[in-house]
């Protein structure tokens, strides 16, 4: 059984609440440093050291189940992904767009880069995309080089549709299929009337 100690009495007077989300302490001017300030500084710092400690725990847990568990070959498929995938071939045959894949692999070392690229093609071979160039970066912020003028992302994270239109592409948060497909169609269309307006 774990020991816990009431640190809110003397001699600490540490009343400190995470959920209160402050995290300086302010030290008035011209005054004698409190117990309670000391401690209060000593609990922020080691609540960050403890989420540090876990997200390097956890990171290496992710490492450890790419480079021997091949995890992305694990990975299920998205819902509804065939009607999305279709549905977005169709669209994009009808207006003359090519469809590629963009993944980040989420890692800084080239040893796990390489080694998800390879797990990644093969989840894609396995699931029918297996026909669609490729492309791998290493972090979801590198999505956003790709955003270029007549580029369209679809993709459910929110940064890397950041990114993407930070770089002049535009990229689509993807939520459900008839939402983004409803978007999707909306782009091409507007960017058809901006083409017909400017040959005009």
């Amino acid at each position: 059984m774990a020991l816990t100690t009431d640190f809110d009495v003397d001699p600490y007077y540490d009343d400190y609440d995470e959920s209160k989300e402050f995290y300086r302490v302010l030290f008035r001017p011209g005054y004698a440093v409190q117990a309670r300030e000391v401690t209060q500084l000593q609990t922020i710092l080691q609540k960050q050291i403890e989420r540090n400690g876990r997200h390097s725990f956890i990171y290496e847990e992710f490492r450890d189940e790419v480079m021997h568990g091949k995890l992305f070959t694990k990975l299920p498929r998205m819902v509804n992904m065939d009607e999305l995938v279709d549905s977005v071939r169709q669209i994009a045959d009808k207006h003359n767009y090519e469809v590629q894949i963009l993944s980040s692999v989420h890692t800084l070392y080239d040893d796990q880069f390489s080694e998800s690229c390879k797990q990644k093609r093969l989840w894609l071979l396995d699931n029918g995309l297996g026909d669609l160039k490729t492309n791998f970066v290493k972090g979801r912020t590198e999505k956003g080089t790709y955003g270029r003028v007549g580029d369209i992302l679809i993709d459910d994270q929110l940064t890397c549709v950041h990114y993407f239109n930070e770089n002049g592409g535009v990229g689509i948060g993807h939520k459900n299929v008839l939402d983004t497909l409803t978007l999707l169609q909306k782009v091409i269309a507007d960017r058809h009337l901006q083409e017909m307006a400017r040959a005009s």
